[in-house]
């Protein structure tokens, strides 16, 4: 009876007819909405944002400012959107549903780069390299990031040994060390800085800018105490 509903849905939304829910199907179900909508999806949501965040908001399939929040809620746990909106869009839904964001690493071959901007991703084995070459934030494949002087010098590293974590600069101006699972171990502590740009200079320094925030000065996070020392991801500069 499902594959016959789910086929008689494919044919009635203009999909090719195969009875399997793959990623076109999928994009037909899933209704994006926002707050004052209404309808079957609405509640589809609210009793999905229940069970996930282990809430009791009302599944009366009407979006209510409750329900608004609630999404914000499990968007800012799971920092995947460029904008923290409380809008139910469909990447909101691939995660509610158990899905995984195909995140855009840099992959820095190129020596040359030295930044890491919104959405970006240091994948394992990568690094940031500063213009004159001279340092380097390396992103291990054992989960620890470092950074090492040309000489080889480790001038920090962060204690987070977890096999296949990224350094993610998340849109909110947060950049994080995410280990398997979107599991946040580390951070620079920089959220509701949106847009920011995290780069590795020619002194070594790791410094923070926000380019959408012309007025405010660029952050020296490895200026603070702590950066250039063995140091465990609670002390220091966290």
């Amino acid at each position: 009876m499902t594959a016959q509903a789910i086929k008689q849905f494919q044919q009635n939304n203009q999909v090719s007819p195969t009875s399997l829910v793959d990623p076109v199907t999928w994009e037909k179900l899933i209704k994006p909405s926002k707050e004052n909508d209404n309808g079957y999806q609405v509640k589809a949501l609210q009793i999905k944002l229940n069970e996930v965040l282990s809430l009791n908001i009302p599944t009366d399939g009407s979006y209510t400012t409750q329900t608004r929040d609630a999404v914000k809620t499990f968007q800012v746990r799971n920092m995947h959107l460029p904008v923290v909106t409380g809008d139910a869009d469909p990447d909101t839904w691939c995660l509610l549903l158990g899905g995984k964001l195909d995140l855009p690493p840099i992959h820095t071959t190129d020596s040359k780069k030295d930044s890491l901007h919104p959405s970006q991703t240091l994948d394992p084995g990568y690094q940031l390299t500063s213009p004159n070459g001279q340092f380097a934030l390396i992103m291990q494949n054992d989960g620890e990031l470092l950074e090492k002087a040309a000489n080889g010098q480790i001038l920090w590293i962060s204690c987070t040994s977890r096999a296949d974590t990224i350094f993610w600069n998340q849109d909110d101006g947060n950049v994080a060390l995410r280990a398997p699972v979107n599991n946040p171990i580390w951070s620079t502590k920089t959220d509701k800085m949106y847009g920011a740009i995290l780069t590795i200079q020619d002194d070594g320094h790791i410094v923070i800018s926000f380019p959408n925030q012309p007025n405010r000065s660029p952050l020296c996070v490895s200026c603070q105490s702590g950066w250039h020392y063995i140091l465990q991801p609670e002390s220091g500069w966290m």
